[in-house]
């Protein structure tokens, strides 16, 4: 079961850069922690970015894309989880208080 107030934050070591175009932009991501370089989506760099700023919880996410997307929470919230659950088996993001146990692994 998953806790709805478990927050997402990025992983110390990782650093990201935008490449591409006006509004299609990529992020490639770079994992110093494995030395691995990982291109995210626009819809993907967006979710990262927003983990980036300031730890955040699913629905705080999900509140921040609402918007921009004319959407409804329910329709985005699957989408949104498998993009962090993505984010995390990569090693980008983390969930809070986390990070030390992964980066001591290192």
């Amino acid at each position: 079961t998953r806790n709805d107030r478990m927050k997402y934050q990025k992983i110390q070591g990782v650093t990201a850069e935008k490449v591409g175009a006006a509004e299609e932009d990529d992020l490639v991501v770079y994992d110093a922690n494995t030395e691995l370089v990982h291109i995210l989506n626009s819809t993907a760099a967006e979710i990262f970015e927003l983990v980036d700023q300031e730890s955040k919880t699913l629905d705080e996410i999900i509140v921040c894309l609402l918007d921009k997307y004319n959407v409804t929470a329910d329709e985005i919230r699957n989408d949104v989880q498998e993009i962090l659950d993505e984010l995390v088996n990569k090693g980008l993001i983390g969930h809070q208080n986390a990070e030390k146990a992964v980066n001591s692994q290192v």
